[in-house]
């Protein structure tokens, strides 16, 4: 069997993209207190702190699916730098530039990852990505989850648009309505 707490990211991220359940469990259980400290450093935001955490975690699983090992950056450089750009993105989104007090948003020194999550954390956040995966399942029309997926692995608005034979607006109208559907069911 498999001490999946022993492998490192770059070993359950490869895991993750062949859809092992416990690997999302852990790589999220890793990254989940990242997604707490970064949206905590956030001031200003019209957002809820839950609802930054959230839009931090969708940066996460946007890394497992672009994450490229060739590159010089290791998996916890990068998941770091997904998930602060997603939040800041939507921290940034939610208020006018003027209100968004963004300048205490630092990187932790220790890099933020907590690898000492409990077997029964780490079971709650495996529910968590089996609520998340079954409510793009069920909440996303085709279409959305099509292009919400796309997204996720990395890929821009016109490379979706082309891959999809849609336009653009097309493209971020479908993940608008993604992520707006994910937020209402998941920020209750």
């Amino acid at each position: 069997m498999t001490d999946y707490n022993s492998l490192t990211d770059e070993q359950l991220v490869e895991l993750c993209r062949n859809d092992d359940d416990y690997a999302w469990s852990v790589i999220l259980a890793r990254y989940t207190a990242v997604a707490r400290i970064k949206a905590g450093m956030i001031s200003g935001s019209a957002l809820e702190s839950d609802d930054l955490v959230q839009e931090g975690l969708i940066g996460l699983f946007s890394a497992v699916h672009s994450f490229d090992a060739n590159k010089k950056a290791s998996f916890s450089t990068y998941a770091n730098v997904c998930i602060r750009n997603s939040i800041l993105n939507a921290a940034n989104s939610s208020v006018s530039r003027k209100n968004i007090v963004t300048s205490n948003f630092e990187e932790d020194k220790n890099g933020c990852v907590d690898t000492s999550m409990t077997p029964e954390e780490l079971a709650i956040s495996k529910n968590e990505i089996e609520l998340v995966q079954s409510l793009i399942m069920k909440i996303l029309s085709e279409k959305e989850r099509q292009v919400f997926m796309l997204f996720l692995s990395g890929d821009s608005y016109s490379i979706i648009a082309k891959k999809l034979k849609m336009t653009t607006k097309g493209v971020d109208g479908a993940l608008q309505r993604a992520r707006s559907k994910l937020r209402n069911v998941l920020g209750q």
